[in-house]
C-alpha cells in the first residue's frame, strides 16, 4: 500500500504579511515585463552555432539580467516563506531551469510559480516572530 507523504508546513517566516503580499506581486510584474522583453529578443552578436548553446541567442547580458532577477526571487521566497518546496517539487535542481534553453521559454515558468505562491499565501500559516 502506497502511503501519503506530509509536506513541511507552508508559512510566512515574515509577519507582516501585507508587505509580503505587495512584494510577491511587485515580482510577478517585473517578471511579466521581463516576458516581453525576452519574446522580443532575436539572435545576439552573442551567438555563435559552433561554440554556444541555443540560450547565447538571447545575449549574455540579457541571461546576466535574468539570472540576477532568478535569484532575487529565490532569495525573497528563501527569506520570506518556510515550507515553500512544494513550488519546486517538478523543477529540475537549482538554478531550477533549464540553462540551455531560450529565455522566452523559461520566463512563463517563474510567472507560474509566483501566480501559485500567490494563491496560496492566503492559507499560509503566519508567524509570529522572525526567524
Amino acid at each position: 500500500m502506497r502511503s501519503i507523504q506530509t509536506c513541511e508546513i507552508f508559512a510566512l517566516a515574515n509577519p507582516n504579511k501585507a508587505w509580503v503580499v505587495k512584494e510577491v506581486e511587485v515580482l510577478r510584474r517585473e517578471w511579466i515585463a521581463w516576458l516581453e522583453t525576452s519574446q522580443k529578443l532575436g539572435v545576439s552578436p552573442d551567438f555563435n552555432p559552433l561554440t554556444c548553446s541555443e540560450a547565447i541567442k538571447d545575449g549574455y547580458e540579457n541571461r546576466r539580467k535574468h539570472h540576477r532577477l532568478r535569484e532575487k526571487t529565490l532569495v525573497f521566497i528563501a527569506n520570506n516563506f518556510s515550507g515553500y518546496g512544494f513550488l519546486f517539487e517538478n523543477w529540475p535542481t537549482y538554478p531550477h531551469e533549464d540553462n540551455t534553453g531560450r529565455l522566452a521559454e523559461i520566463v512563463p515558468g517563474w510567472i507560474e510559480c509566483l501566480d501559485t505562491l500567490n494563491a496560496c499565501i492566503e492559507y499560509a500559516r503566519v508567524r509570529r516572530g522572525r526567524t
